[in-house]
Parts: structure tokens; C-alpha cells; sequence
């Protein structure tokens, strides 16, 4: 027993503990790395970049989409645009997104609502448009049914 303690102590020299703080120094300076604060507010300007300036937001949310990426590794921002058709909020999410330098994927129209695909850098951005959360949501306040609320995610990859 006695030769395991003198093993452990030994595993965690001074020299083996500097090389450790090194590694986690470097990949904080890693794309993806940084504070945490920081990665947040990037992850949400660029979600909100895709958000036309005559929406509302409801909510957002940090989360980690990306296994062993720094965390968040993206954020959905849900939003409302109240008396706009699904093919209005398709034009002005388009627009918004060329003006903020996103690049247009793919987009996928549906009964439901539309799905639209963008890509900046090392981002991608998914935006949902339903066709009417209020046919879901019926009189429940937006911020308790955001499922079906318009909203964009951006992940960094």
C-alpha cells in the first residue's frame, strides 16, 4: 500500500501539474475555446443576426450540440412575429440573414412550416418558421410553448 501513495505522489509532481495547466491554457485558446461568457454572447449574436429586427424574442437558450466541443456550443433564440404569413417571415429571415453575411444552404417548406439552413464561418444556423403556433400554443403564453415558436439555432462546429 505504502508503494501506491509514493506512486500517486510522484504521478502528480510539480512538473506533471505545469504541463496539465499548459494543455487546458492552450485549448482555451483553441477555436471554440475562451470563457464560457464569451462564447455565449457570441453563439447569441450570431443567432440573433438571423432574427429580423420587427421580431419579438420570447426566450433563449445556451446548449452543448457538439460532443467534446467547449460548451455552450450553440444557443436557439425563439422569436415571434406576430401577423406575418410563413412565406413574409421566410423573406425577412432571407434578407436578414444575406445582410448579416450568412450564406443560404438549403430550405425545406412543409404543411407545418418552414425550415431554412444557413452557414457563416464555422457556424450553422437552422431557423424554423411554423405555419401558426397559436394553432398549437391555442391561449398558453409563448414563453410556456416555445416548441412551436419561431427560433434559430447556431452551432459552432
Amino acid at each position: 500500500m505504502t508503494g501506491d501513495r509514493r506512486l500517486v505522489g510522484r504521478a502528480c509532481s510539480p512538473a506533471i501539474l505545469f504541463a496539465a495547466s499548459l494543455a487546458a491554457a492552450g485549448c482555451a485558446a483553441l477555436p471554440g475555446g475562451g470563457e464560457p461568457e464569451t462564447r455565449s454572447a457570441d453563439l447569441r449574436a450570431a443567432a440573433r443576426s438571423l432574427v429580423p429586427a420587427s421580431s419579438g424574442v420570447v426566450t433563449q437558450n445556451d446548449g452543448d450540440c457538439v460532443e467534446f466541443a467547449a460548451s455552450p456550443s450553440c444557443v436557439t433564440v425563439y422569436f415571434t412575429s406576430e401577423g406575418r404569413s410563413v412565406a413574409e417571415r421566410v423573406r425577412l429571415v432571407e434578407r436578414t440573414a444575406r445582410t448579416s453575411g450568412w450564406r443560404a444552404e438549403h430550405a425545406n417548406e412543409g404543411r407545418g412550416g418552414t425550415l431554412l439552413d444557413f452557414s457563416r464561418g464555422k457556424l450553422t444556423a437552422n431557423v424554423t418558421l411554423w405555419t401558426d403556433s397559436r394553432d398549437t400554443c391555442g391561449s398558453m403564453p409563448l414563453s410556456r410553448c416555445f416548441s412551436y415558436v419561431d427560433h434559430v439555432q447556431v452551432i459552432r462546429h
